[in-house]
């Protein structure tokens, strides 16, 4: 069974690579979605009141708790965090690389300087 967010409950999204000599070194921007209501948790890498974000090299943990407009209707619909992340190229010495992309393998292994992409999660409420 999918697992449902109730209202007053954390919300934790974790945000990670598993590509060699990559960590994360920024969440820049995260905002949550529910047809045309848009609400930023993080906006140009600093997080609202409601929001922390914990970069632990290759994992990015991010806790917030969304906002009771997400969940006014008697059967609210889904709600979609989308965000941008951004990576440091780690080549074993003090030497790095920040870039923002995409975490996807295929993505990171073509990418040039100042690409961005989005994570997203889909979550259902109660």
């Amino acid at each position: 069974k999918d697992y449902t967010l109730v209202q007053g409950e954390d919300v934790l999204i974790c945000v990670f690579t598993n590509a060699t000599n990559i960590e994360l070194s920024a969440i820049e921007e995260l905002k949550f979605i529910q047809g045309p209501l848009s609400v930023e948790a993080v906006s140009n890498r600093l997080p609202d009141a409601l929001t922390s974000v914990s970069l632990l090299g290759k994992l990015a943990v991010i806790r917030t708790q969304l906002r009771s407009v997400f969940f006014d209707e008697s059967n609210p619909e889904t709600v979609i965090a989308d965000g941008i992340s951004s990576i440091t190229f780690v080549n074993g010495t003090s030497t790095s690389r920040k870039l923002r992309i995409n975490h996807s393998r295929r993505k990171i292994q073509s990418m040039t300087e100042g690409e961005n992409a989005n994570f997203e999660v889909k979550m259902a409420l109660a």
